[in-house]
């Protein structure tokens, strides 16, 4: 047999009617021999769902990071008992943009389990193509209705915009692409910021390469502008103080 998927097979596994409605080739409303999809048996007072609005699960995200923080985290005991659901299929409510830093993990700052998140990660939460067109799969394929943007405390990235900005000092490699995106960020805070206090332009700097993240985000087209401006997908920026892993979540833009 082919080892080649066939156009059938890429529709099926894209979830065909989502996408195809979204992009507007009048592709019918489900994917070819799927049956009527499940609800998972997530708590609705606990964990975000579909069919909460943008809103709702942004403030089910607040109330998660409360419970992680104060160490009364229930999602990793409910891993186990919803194998069966996870395995099923996945519905994530929310689309989380985070920084790559081994020390910010949504799913558990968030204090959710699997398949209620869409998670990207890469250095500096910033915006390239590939983050662009994953989320882009979150909206259009798998129905999130809120995307949120994290930055976090003490982030290299954000310090090798600085350092390049200030100084001129460049990233070896590939790591340079990433400084320069996160650059923008950096001189709209620069001039705003006490001379002499590192801690306070480096706070200021990633605060604002968030939002500006966010805001490109939520202008993105072709999918996730109409669906910001219909207001089917909320988008919002936060940012996480590691020691303490608290996670604030900015209102809706």
């Amino acid at each position: 047999m082919d080892t080649m998927m066939t156009r059938r097979s890429w529709w099926r596994l894209l979830g065909g009617g989502a996408l195809g409605a979204v992009l507007g080739s009048g592709a019918a409303a489900a994917a070819p021999g799927s049956g009527p999809r499940q609800a998972f048996r997530f708590s609705g007072a606990l964990f975000p769902n579909q069919g909460d609005s943008p809103e709702i699960i942004r403030q089910k995200l607040i109330n998660g990071n409360a419970r992680y923080v104060s160490g009364q985290g229930v999602s990793s005991s409910l891993d186990f008992d919803l194998q069966q659901d996870i395995a099923a299929l996945q519905e994530p409510a929310a689309m989380i943009l985070s920084c790559a830093d081994s020390r910010v993990v949504p799913e558990l700052l968030f204090d959710q389990p699997r398949a209620t998140l869409f998670v990207c990660r890469v250095a500096g939460n910033i915006s390239p193509p590939e983050i662009i067109g994953s989320l882009e799969f979150g909206l259009a394929v798998l129905g999130a209705k809120l995307l949120v943007v994290l930055g976090h405390s003490d982030c290299g990235a954000v310090r090798g915009a600085i350092a390049f900005v200030r100084d001129g000092t460049s990233a070896p490699g590939h790591i340079q692409s990433i400084v320069e995106a996160i650059a923008p960020a950096v001189r709209n805070v620069i001039d705003l910021v006490p001379p002499g206090d590192p801690d306070a332009l480096l706070l200021a700097a990633t605060n604002e390469n968030a939002r500006l993240t966010a805001l490109a985000l939520a202008n993105a087209s072709p999918i996730l502008k109409p669906a910001f401006e219909a207001g089917d997908l909320g988008v919002a920026f936060g940012f996480v103080d590691i020691k303490p892993g608290l996670t604030t979540v900015g209102p809706l833009l």
